[in-house]
């Protein structure tokens, strides 16, 4: 088992159960939802229980027994095993006012629904695979203190909050961040130091499980292949017709295809920025975890080796602009911008230059300065902040 080290999330989930308040916990497989709930029953003397153990299973076949059996909050792992368990919980709220955590595999709110049965009843919480901020805290805690402050000025910047760049550097910040822009952050890749072979089997485990097992695609290779187009079409809007022929699929493959990737938490979308785009409905697809790329390519050059160490940066950078709000892209005839978030225009480059792009969308939207993220010193450079990636 995976040996529990600090997540973010954890207070998140004990807040509202605190305020007597359920939780669904969702996220990809092994991103490390069992051993957060093991973790917090150590921790509080809460109960775990798992639906894969067949007595807790049959227990749940008499959903008005529950009560008597187990005392709230219930910390309840692999609940896809139960196909009613989202009317079933929905019951123990309704009737019994019992508090649970729900969790299961990366697949288990597609088929099950979960969340749809329990909503305005249960929160809602994501835990994905380590954000460098955690990855940071794992690796060095002493790093970690330093590390806080810069991160927080940049959340201020990229909140409207306009401030004085912080002067910090550290190279073995940057090589940390070197490591996990590679080979992710799932948490047993970032503690084994077997990674590649570790999230190999990961990939397999969940096309083995939740693609085919529990999801029941069953040309598989397909959906390998859109995986692939994917991954090499990163930094570009969505082309469902490209992605058909690419794949060899319907239509309606395709959708129901991008639909398990999005909600099984492997893919994210961008969508152009409403104002000003002309694009307006390609979305782009991005993904949670920049290991899962690069096992799927099978190419785990450093960074600095890579011919596509932008496409690399660019995920890197969508899936941590998600901490800060609302994420889209942009795109014109005048030009494009790689993302905007909180109506700031931020780019991302491997060199230390901003664009005519770039300064023409911040103009256009108001926005005080524009952001380029490239790795390097934190700076600021007339109405431009550069903020080196691992900061975000």
């Amino acid at each position: 088992m995976v040996k529990y080290l600090p997540r973010l999330k954890e207070g998140e989930v004990e807040g509202w159960l605190e305020k007597g308040k359920s939780v669904v916990l969702v996220g990809p497989r092994q991103a490390g939802k069992t051993t957060l709930l093991k973790h917090l029953s150590e921790k509080h003397g809460w109960e775990y229980i798992t639906l894969d153990v067949p007595r807790y299973l049959e227990e749940f076949s008499r959903i008005e027994d529950i009560p008597k059996l187990h005392r709230p909050p219930l910390l309840l792992d692999e609940a896809q095993y139960d196909p009613d368990i989202g009317r079933k919980l929905k019951y123990l709220h309704d009737v019994e006012g019992f508090t649970f955590v729900a969790s299961g595999s990366g697949s288990f709110d597609v088929k099950v629904k979960v969340s749809g049965e329990l909503v305005g009843r249960a929160a809602r919480v994501e835990l994905l695979p380590l954000s460098f901020e955690e990855f940071v805290l794992w690796k060095d805690k002493k790093l970690y203190e330093v590390y806080k402050e810069c991160k927080d000025a940049v959340f201020s910047i990229l909140k409207g909050r306009e401030g004085d760049p912080p002067v910090e550097y550290s190279s073995r910040l940057e090589e940390l961040w070197k490591e996990y822009v590679i080979y992710g952050g799932y948490p047993e890749v970032v503690l084994s130091p077997e990674k590649e072979e570790i999230l190999a089997q990961v990939f397999k485990t969940y096309i083995d499980r939740d693609v085919v097992g529990f999801l029941g695609v069953r040309e598989y290779w397909k959906f390998m292949r859109l995986l692939r187009y994917l991954v090499n079409t990163l930094t570009t809007p969505f082309k469902k017709s490209t992605a058909q022929n690419y794949a060899e699929i319907s239509f309606k493959t395709l959708e129901s295809y991008v639909s398990i990737l999005l909600r099984t938490f492997v893919v994210f979308e961008v969508p152009p920025f409403p104002t000003f785009s002309s694009v307006k409905k390609m979305t782009k697809l991005y993904l949670y975890d920049n290991g899962l790329i690069n096992a799927i390519t099978g190419d785990f050059r450093p960074f600095d080796q890579r011919e596509d160490s932008a496409r690399l940066l660019e995920n890197y950078v969508a899936r941590h602009l998600l901490e800060h709000g609302r994420v889209y892209y942009y795109r014109s005839k005048a030009g494009e911008v790689d993302f905007v978030v909180n109506g700031i225009p931020v780019e991302v480059k491997v060199g230390d230059r901003s664009s005519r792009s770039l300064l023409a969308l911040k103009k256009k939207i108001g926005s005080r300065y524009g952001v380029v993220v490239r790795p390097g010193r934190f700076k600021k450079k007339g109405e431009v902040y550069f903020v080196p990636p691992w900061f975000l």
